[in-house]
């Protein structure tokens, strides 16, 4: 029976000789090594958020102001204003006496994050969420080693349900104006940055007051009653359920 004569090694190019293998070894080191770098750079840029979105918000802070500073409420209101057709989502105080309020508002799904100068009511900038460089960062880090519970849909926070955000399309004056009491609640409360200021889920539901402090081991949620500016209820990071002050 006739036999076939084994191939030389890398004659035919089915078989691939030991200059081919290394190449190949090579170019797949380099992939990995892009890989894991990219990885890399982009967890340290959200270990170091704080940081680096205090370093951009630069602009933001310390600004003239001629005069009294706007109510939260009317800050709010002219977030809305800027965005037509959003519902009120989160208010962030800022971080200086001076500086601008970030308004988070939502559109057809898409968040928003709108600085309101403090003398003039004047949108300073409008942003959506997504775009803000170290959340697009955690976007793609998420997309190339997914993991569970997005970073960033973590932070997205709840949001107001579709009673209050028609309410606030209405009114924003009068539904907005618990804002007014609960900015100087949560300066009380000496909560790591970034504060937001949360309305209720539903219509005549209560407030939410929390940190999104990075260490997540620091952060908690307070739920207030917004009539009497009162915490009634708090959750700290891991609890399962919210528990009585005190």
């Amino acid at each position: 029976m006739p036999t076939m004569a084994p191939l030389a090694r890398g004659s035919s190019g089915l078989v691939p000789g030991p200059a081919a293998l290394r190449r190949g070894q090579f170019l797949a080191g380099l992939l990995c090594l892009g890989f894991l770098a990219w990885l890399a750079c982009a967890g340290l840029a959200w270990l170091f958020r704080p940081a680096i979105e205090d370093w951009l918000d630069r602009p933001y802070e310390n600004l003239p102001l001629h005069g009294p500073r706007a109510t939260p409420s009317a800050e709010a209101g002219a977030a809305l204003a800027a965005v037509p057709g959003a519902a009120f989502g989160h208010y962030q105080p800022p971080a200086t006496a001076t500086g601008a309020a970030q308004v988070l508002v939502v559109r057809q799904g898409v968040v928003y994050r709108v600085y309101v100068e403090p003398g003039t009511l004047r949108a300073m900038q409008v942003v959506e969420e997504d775009r803000r460089p170290v959340n697009r960062l955690a976007r793609l880090h998420d997309w190339l080693l997914p993991a569970p519970g997005a970073a960033v849909a973590a932070e997205a926070g709840r949001l107001p349900g579709p009673a209050f955000a028609d309410l606030c399309t209405s009114d924003p004056a009068v539904h907005l104006r618990p804002l007014d009491q609960l900015v100087p609640l949560a300066a009380g409360l000496h909560l790591p940055r970034p504060v937001w200021i949360s309305p209720p889920v539903l219509a005549g539901g209560e407030w939410a007051v929390d940190s999104q402090a990075q260490d997540r081991e620091l952060r908690v949620v307070y739920t207030v009653d917004a009539e009497r500016a009162a915490v009634t209820a708090i959750r700290r990071f891991g609890d399962p359920d919210a528990r009585p002050p005190g």
